[in-house]
């Protein structure tokens, strides 16, 4: 549902709008990096975390990015472990891709052209590699430190949006 939706803002708005598209996610992931560090927790309700969803595929479909951190951090917000926060990240966010890819195509915006395989080939390459290490790296440090080490990356995460997005004009 959020797939589809994000396409449909994508096409109507933000294509005009990246600029304060950017603003927006930088924002609203320095905000969540901060509540996570300094532990503040949400009564969790399936509102709350229909929302958290909503709002990460609509920033995964238009921008590409921003969904790991937003569903991973309002889990955290919400009093779930850093680790069990970012499996369920990652298994949300792979059913998320699939669906905007699909819709990318049916809508004509992402053409399987040899360019597109030369560059998708070595990411997804990239992607089967780091997985198992980024698993072993999350299995092996502690819950505190992962605490630390997620709020303070999404914060990096929103800074680097932001200052990029206002001294270069783009994402």
């Amino acid at each position: 549902m959020g797939a589809i939706i994000a396409v449909t803002i994508f096409l109507s708005f933000f294509i005009v709008h990246l600029d304060l598209l950017q603003v927006y996610i930088g924002i609203a992931l320095i905000l969540i990096g901060i509540l996570v560090l300094t532990k503040i927790h949400w009564r969790i309700t399936p509102g709350r975390i229909f929302a958290i969803g909503l709002i990460a595929a609509i920033n995964k479909g238009i921008s590409a990015g921003g969904y790991t951190p937003i569903v991973a951090g309002g889990q955290i917000l919400h009093g779930r472990n850093g680790k069990r926060a970012i499996g369920t990240s990652m298994v949300s966010e792979t059913v998320t891709s699939l669906i905007a890819v699909i819709l990318y195509i049916t809508f004509g915006h992402l053409i399987l052209d040899p360019l597109f395989l030369n560059l998708a080939l070595p990411l997804v390459l990239g992607t089967l590699v780091g997985t198992p290490l980024a698993s072993y790296f999350v299995k092996r440090t502690s819950s505190h430190r992962m605490m630390l080490l997620i709020g303070s990356t999404i914060i990096i995460l929103g800074m680097f949006t932001l200052l990029k997005t206002i001294f270069t004009g783009s994402p």
